[in-house]
C-alpha cells in the first residue's frame, strides 16, 4: 500500500511539473518586494507564506467563478530566493487541465486587494506580471465638497 501511495505522489508531482513551467501558456510570473514594502518589518518568505498565496488564489478563483478550487489547484514552480515564481491554476474537475488565462486574470483582478492585504503589500510590491492592476473605485467623501 505504501508503494502505491508513493507512486501516486511521484506521478502527481511529475504531472504538476509538466503543467507549471516558466513561460507556460496559462501561467503567470509573480514578483514580491517584501523588504521594499515593509523595511525593518519585512517577513521571511517561506512555505507557510507560499501556502497562504496559494490559498488566496484558490479563494479568488472560487469567488470569480463559483467552482470548488483548493490549494492543490494552484501549482507553483521556478521559485527564486528573491521571491519570484510562476503559477498556473488547474481545473477543480480535472487537475490535468489548466484554467484559461482570462479566468485567472479576472479572478486576480476581482480579488487583488484581498490578495495584497493578505501579505501587507500593494500592486507595486506584489506584481502579477501580465495582469495589470485595476484602479480602486473612487471613495465618495463623507461630507459634500465645499
Amino acid at each position: 500500500m505504501e508503494d502505491v501511495v508513493f507512486l501516486l505522489l511521484c506521478v502527481s508531482s511529475a504531472a504538476a511539473a509538466q503543467l507549471c513551467a516558466p513561460d507556460a501558456s496559462n501561467g503567470y510570473k509573480v514578483r514580491l518586494s517584501i523588504l521594499t514594502a515593509l523595511g525593518d518589518e519585512a517577513y521571511v518568505w517561506n512555505d507557510s507564506e507560499m501556502f497562504l498565496f496559494r490559498a488566496a488564489l484558490a479563494f479568488a478563483m472560487r469567488t470569480a467563478d463559483g467552482q470548488n478550487y483548493n490549494v492543490s489547484n494552484v501549482l507553483v514552480c521556478d521559485e527564486t530566493p528573491r521571491v519570484s515564481f510562476w503559477f498556473v491554476v488547474t481545473s477543480p474537475l480535472n487537475p490535468t487541465l489548466l484554467v484559461e488565462r482570462r479566468q485567472v486574470e479576472e479572478a486576480v483582478r476581482k480579488s487583488r486587494n484581498r490578495i495584497n492585504s493578505a501579505f501587507m503589500l500593494t500592486d507595486n510590491t506584489l506584481e502579477f506580471l501580465g495582469i495589470p492592476p485595476t484602479l480602486a473605485a473612487p471613495v465618495p467623501p463623507s461630507s459634500p465638497p465645499g
